[in-house]
């Protein structure tokens, strides 16, 4: 089973960076710009 995070912050650069460095480290990684964008992919 492969890791999954879920990046939020509504900073695009800021949520491209960290999951640029996620992605390296072998993460699944899925971003979202918002909570309400965040619990949509969550449910």
């Amino acid at each position: 089973m492969q890791n999954k995070i879920l990046v939020v912050d509504d900073e695009k650069i800021i949520r491209e960076s960290l999951s640029y460095i996620l992605k390296k480290e072998g993460y699944e990684v899925e971003e979202a710009e918002n909570g309400k964008v965040a619990f949509n992919i969550i449910k």
